[in-house]
């Protein structure tokens, strides 16, 4: 059986485990990676397998390598089921006898939710069901989908078509040439959410806020975990909570933070109404305080160029960034806004 050590980039001595070995649960692993700077990824797998503090595993090391190309800093990985086994079938087993609760753990839902308090960004790679029971599967995958909602959520490479699925690490091929993509767990048929594509049409950037939302709308100001692959150049939409969008923005000017150093010293290329609204909204965010002392973070000052009065919305909620067409954003017709299938 082959052994995983720990990659080099891996700093083993800080990596924490939380569990309940008499019991055989593994809630989450965490992770640091040897970057000063980076993203913070939530990976959600099926179930634990072998690794601990000491020991990787193949999957475990499948998703430290794709992260780290990725520019992580640290990975915590998560589980859909937490009963820690190398045989899948053992959840048949656990689902055959009505014993959910028992292949999920007591307190998963509890660890999910305190990584992603945590985390930037999640990847879900939970992979297909080995087990049968497909309608309980899917009740659970709805039930985490509901813990990550609010973050920007994505798969590797393959998803199935209905996108309950997204490929498990296992089966992930060259890490390097892999890319993240926007996931949702969509219930619904492709032509419901997605527009046809029209490489003639303006597209417009669409992110999700939630709790931000009401901080950009005041200061016009968005900051984020640097690097993200965001055209700046384009328009941008930002969604509030129900994926309901308000106004057009552009980016005026934008800076790049270290927030371990003293943050106005960086602002030299600001004016100083414009040094006191990104001021203003750190403070308020308490982005100096957020446990990212180490992390860049790309600031952009806006620029509101249209009001959307008749509140656009998406069909579905995406946890993630998605792209969308102007004329259908500016549509007061329309009853929600399609995605533009080319994201």
């Amino acid at each position: 059986m082959q052994k995983f050590q720990y990659p080099s980039f891996v700093e083993e001595r800080k990596i924490k485990v939380e569990e309940d070995f008499q019991n055989r649960y593994r809630y989450l692993l965490e992770i640091p990676l040897k970057r000063p700077y980076g993203n913070e990824f939530l990976v959600i797998v099926k179930h634990p397998e072998k690794a601990d503090q000491y020991l990787s595993d193949q999957t475990v090391d499948k998703i430290l390598r794709f992260c780290y190309d990725k520019q992580a800093t640290k990975v915590y990985i998560a589980y859909l089921y937490a009963f820690q086994t190398r045989n899948s079938k053992i959840f048949s087993d656990f689902m055959k006898k009505g014993d959910y609760e028992k292949a999920i753990g007591p307190k998963n839902d509890h660890y999910i939710k305190k990584a992603a308090s945590k985390a930037d960004s999640v990847i879900v790679a939970w992979g297909s069901n080995m087990f049968g029971y497909t309608e309980e599967y899917k009740e659970r995958i709805k039930a985490v989908s509901e813990l990550i909602k609010d973050l920007p959520t994505y798969y590797v490479d393959d998803v199935s078509s209905c996108n309950w699925y997204p490929q498990h690490p296992q089966v992930w091929r060259n890490n390097s040439l892999k890319e993240l993509k926007p996931w949702t767990n969509l219930y619904l048929n492709d032509a419901e959410i997605y527009a046809k594509p029209d490489d003639d049409q303006d597209k417009v950037l669409s992110l999700p806020l939630s709790d931000t939302y009401e901080l950009t709308e005041k200061y016009h100001v968005h900051t984020y975990p640097h690097p993200r692959s965001y055209d700046s150049d384009m328009d941008i939409t930002f969604r509030r909570k129900g994926g309901v969008m308000d106004g057009l923005y552009s980016v005026a000017k934008e800076v790049l933070l270290d927030l371990s150093l003293p943050v106005e010293e960086q602002l030299d290329g600001l004016n100083e109404h414009e040094k006191e609204r990104v001021l203003q909204y750190l403070q308020e965010r308490e982005l100096p305080n957020y446990n990212r002392e180490s992390s860049l973070y790309m600031c952009w000052l806006l620029e509101k160029t249209e009001e959307l009065p008749h509140s656009p919305s998406l069909k579905v909620n995406y946890n993630g960034f998605v792209y969308i067409y102007l004329e259908d954003l500016q549509d007061e017709s329309l009853p929600y806004v399609k995605v533009s299938s080319q994201v």
